[in-house]
C-alpha cells in the first residue's frame, strides 16, 4: 500500500488520510470552511510524513485550500498563501510554464491590491 509498511504505521497513516479527505466536502457542504481548511492541512501534514510533499496530488489540495480561504472564510491573505504553496507545488512536479505564470501573476495582482495598488485580483476559478 506505501512505501514505510505498517511496521511504522504508513498504512494506518494513509487510511487515516482518505478518511480526513473524505470530511472535507461534507464539511464544505455544511459550511463549515475552517473545519475543512483545518482537515485539508492535517491531510498535508500526513502526506509530508509519507514522503508526499510537493506534488500535482498535492497541488490540487493547495488550489483547493486557496479557494476555502478566498471563497469560505473571505480571508485573501491565508488564499495567497495558499496559492504560493500551490505554485511550488506546481512547478515542483511539472516545472516552468505557463501555467505557473498565471498562477504567480495572480498572487502578484492579489498582493498589488493587499498593498493599495491598482491591481485587479482575476484568478480564475
Amino acid at each position: 500500500m506505501c512505501k514505510e509498511g505498517n511496521s511504522e504505521a504508513g498504512d494506518d497513516r494513509m487510511s487515516q488520510m482518505n478518511e480526513l479527505q473524505n470530511d472535507v466536502p461534507e464539511l464544505v457542504k455544511a459550511g463549515k470552511y475552517k473545519e475543512a481548511l483545518e482537515k485539508l492541512e492535517e491531510v498535508l501534514m500526513m502526506l509530508a510524513t509519507q514522503g508526499i510533499g510537493l506534488s500535482a496530488y498535492t497541488r490540487a489540495m493547495y488550489k483547493y485550500g486557496a479557494h476555502l480561504c478566498e471563497k469560505g472564510i473571505k480571508d485573501e491573505e491565508k488564499a495567497r498563501n495558499w496559492m504560493k504553496l500551490e505554485l511550488e507545488a506546481l512547478v515542483t512536479s511539472e516545472g516552468e510554464g505557463p501555467e505557473s505564470e498565471a498562477l504567480r501573476q495572480s498572487i502578484q495582482a492579489m498582493e498589488k491590491v493587499r498593498r493599495g495598488g491598482k491591481g485587479k485580483n482575476n484568478r480564475k476559478r
